[in-house]
């Protein structure tokens, strides 16, 4: 997936394959899409025909989210 960005002011956020959303997690693909199923794991922005993406913000507050429901933080 070819890298792509956007801008919010001077916020600059960049979209997460799922390859690397799951070798971050240290999860299968199959695992992360079941959770976006369940509803446990956020559904991601098509960015074209053949391609999604999670916005790295968004990924970064659903691992602040799960931190803190499991008394990390």
């Amino acid at each position: 997936m070819e890298e792509q960005t956007i801008t919010f002011g001077n916020h600059i956020d960049r979209y997460l394959s799922d390859r690397e959303i799951c070798q971050a997690l240290g999860k299968s693909r199959p695992t992360l899409w079941r959770w976006r199923r369940e509803g446990k794991f956020p559904l991601p922005h098509r960015l074209g025909e053949n391609s999604n993406g999670t916005l790295l913000s968004v990924f970064k507050k659903w691992q602040e989210e799960k931190a803190i429901q499991a008394g990390g933080l």
